[in-house]
C-alpha cells in the first residue's frame, strides 16, 4: 500500500517503466505480484482510478487510468483566499528568487491558492503527524518503531513561506527550486526546507491530507537508529518524510494550482501540483532529526498550548 501512496501521491513511481518490471512473460508486477496485460492491479474507487497493466509499443507498465463510470461527488468550498500584497521585498534576493522569475504563459492552470479550510488541514494534518513521533506511537520503520521525540516543535504557518511556495507552483516547473531562491524576510533562518507532489487527477477536489500523509508514508524506510545523525537510508527515500518531522522546523507555508494534463493519451483536466516550504529547513546531512527521549521534555518555549506532546 506504501508503494502505492508513492505511486499515486509522491509522483516518484507515477508510471513505472517496463525496464524495472518487464519480465520475460511480459507481466506487471506490483506488491510483489504478477499482472498480466489488461489487468487491474489495484482499485481505489473512492478516487475513481486504477492501476492497470497496460502495453505501450515495445513496454508493458503500470498506469493510472480513469473507472469507466465512476465520478465523484463534489462539495463546494470557498475560493482560494488572495493573498495579501506581499510584505517582503524580494528584489534584493536577485532575478532567479523564485518570487521574481517572468511569469510561465505555458503554465495554465485553473485553480490556483489554498484556502482558509484547507490551511487548517495543512497545519493539523502536519502536528497529528508529529504529534504520533513524539509521543512514539509510530511503529514503522527499517527498523522500527520510531523513537520518542523530546523536542518537537508544534508547526504555525508562515505566508512569505506560503507565497514563494505559490509561486514555484505556478511556474509548472519539475522538481523543486534552489533553497537560495526560496528565502523570505520575516524569519530568523536562511535556510528554507521544500517537498513537492504531484498527481494525475480527475476530480476537482484537494488533496492536502493525501499529500502530508505521503510525504509522512517514507517513514517505512526510515531507520530508527539515524534520528540522531540524518543519512540518506540504504534503501527507499526518506527526505520528504524528515521534513516533515524535523524538529527544529516550526513554520510551513504551502501553495498549489490544478491543471490539465495529458498522459499516454489520457487527459487529466484536475490535475495537481502542491508546494510546501519549511522554515527553518532540515534535511542536513549528520544532523538530528530530532532528539529522542521523553516526549516533550526539552521544550526551551514550554509545551505548545494547541498540542501538549509537541513544543511551542
Amino acid at each position: 500500500m506504501a508503494d502505492l501512496m508513492n505511486i499515486i501521491y509522491c509522483s516518484i513511481l507515477l508510471e513505472i517503466p517496463s525496464k524495472f518490471y518487464l519480465k520475460k512473460n511480459k507481466k506487471c508486477v506490483f506488491n510483489k505480484k504478477k499482472i498480466a496485460v489488461g489487468e487491474v492491479a489495484y482499485k481505489m474507487e473512492e478516487n475513481c482510478v486504477e492501476l492497470v497493466c497496460t502495453k505501450v509499443g515495445t513496454k508493458v507498465m503500470l498506469t493510472l487510468e480513469h473507472i469507466d463510470g465512476c465520478s465523484f461527488i463534489v462539495t463546494t468550498t470557498p475560493a482560494p483566499t488572495t493573498p495579501a500584497k506581499p510584505k517582503c521585498n524580494y528584489k534584493p534576493f536577485g532575478e532567479k528568487h523564485t518570487m521574481n522569475l517572468k511569469r510561465n504563459k505555458a503554465c495554465k492552470f485553473h485553480r490556483s491558492g489554498v484556502t482558509e479550510e484547507q490551511k487548517q488541514i495543512i497545519l493539523k494534518t502536519h502536528n497529528d503527524l508529529r504529534t504520533k513521533i513524539a509521543r512514539g506511537q509510530e511503529k514503522q520503520g527499517n527498523p522500527g518503531p520510531q523513537p520518542k521525540a523530546t523536542n518537537m516543535r508544534e508547526m504555525v504557518w508562515n505566508d512569505q513561506l506560503a507565497e514563494v511556495a505559490q509561486a514555484w507552483a505556478e511556474q509548472c516547473a519539475k522538481g523543486h527550486d534552489l533553497m537560495n531562491n526560496r528565502r523570505i524576510c520575516d524569519s530568523t533562518y536562511r535556510t528554507v526546507g521544500q517537498n513537492v507532489f504531484n498527481n494525475l487527477g480527475h476530480a476537482d477536489v484537494h488533496l492536502w491530507e493525501n499529500a502530508v500523509k505521503a510525504w509522512y508514508g517514507e517513514v517505512e524506510h526510515m531507520p530508527n537508529t539515524d534520528v540522531s545523525s540524518y543519512q540518506d537510508p540504504p534503501t527507499g527515500i526518506i527526505g520528504h518524510y524528515t521534513q516533515v518531522v524535523w524538529a527544529k522546523t516550526y513554520e510551513v507555508g504551502c501553495g498549489g494550482i490544478h491543471y490539465t494534463m495529458e498522459k499516454n493519451g489520457v487527459t487529466y483536466p484536475n490535475s495537481k501540483k502542491y508546494i510546501c516550504n519549511y522554515g527553518p529547513g532540515g534535511n542536513y546531512n549528520k544532523a538530528k532529526i530530532y532528539e529522542a527521549g521523553k516526549t516533550a521534555s526539552k521544550c526551551e518555549n514550554g509545551k505548545s498550548a494547541n498540542y501538549p506532546f509537541l513544543c511551542a
